[in-house]
């Protein structure tokens, strides 16, 4: 919720935050209501939050929210990736200081460095890397 809030706090400078949008899939349901979302479209591992909007450089931004000791799964990686390769702004962050670089990187239409490839891999992110991809 601090991630929306900080978007919320940031929309007047950078409008095309207003299509941030973040989809409940995941959470403990109910085994009706899961399978009512199953049958709905709802697909395991679509990233937490997502930003359909070209940004110049970017054609859109996906992001994996985890606590500092989550993992990342298959499918998850799976839908990264795909992102990735459709020319999108991917990461896995793990903080509000992870998020506001990446969303940062976003919006100034920063070139994904080799450093900061790694963003979205889970068992590189760290919030280290994150602020030295954000300054590369």
């Amino acid at each position: 919720m601090a991630c929306l809030q900080w978007v919320l706090l940031e929309q007047r400078s950078h409008p095309n935050l207003r299509w941030l949008v973040h989809v409940p899939n995941g959470g403990k349901r109910p085994k009706g209501e899961a399978g009512k979302l199953k049958a709905m479209g709802t697909k395991p591992g679509y990233p937490d939050l997502t930003l359909p909007r070209p940004c110049r450089l970017w054609r859109g931004l996906a992001i994996e929210l985890k606590s500092p000791d989550g993992r990342v799964s298959p499918e998850q990686i799976d839908w990264l990736n795909a992102f990735l390769e459709d020319g999108w702004l991917v990461a896995v962050c793990r903080s509000l200081d992870e998020f506001i670089a990446v969303v940062r990187l976003y919006l100034t239409n920063t070139p994904m460095s080799s450093a900061s490839k790694v963003l979205w891999q889970a068992r590189h992110t760290s919030a280290k890397e994150i602020r030295r991809a954000a300054r590369a």
